[in-house]
């Protein structure tokens, strides 16, 4: 998922690459402000990227499991 994701291809996602993904998925009235308040919960090591590990953690959070 994150490879498909992932323009810069470090094997994470930072603040620009999930914003895009965002506003393509919520919408576009979506507005950055309100975006950048959801990515800390994703990005709980404060590192301004997304990892893998990060998206495991909210997916069994909300009880779901992501294939390696």
């Amino acid at each position: 998922m994150i490879a498909d994701l992932d323009q810069d291809g470090n094997a994470e996602l930072d603040f620009n690459e999930w914003y895009h993904i965002m506003t393509n998925r919520v919408g576009s009235g979506s507005n950055r402000e309100t975006i950048r308040k959801v990515f800390p919960l994703y990005d709980d090591e404060k590192t301004e990227h997304i990892s893998v590990k990060n998206l495991r953690r909210v997916a069994m959070e909300l009880g779901e499991f992501i294939e390696e």
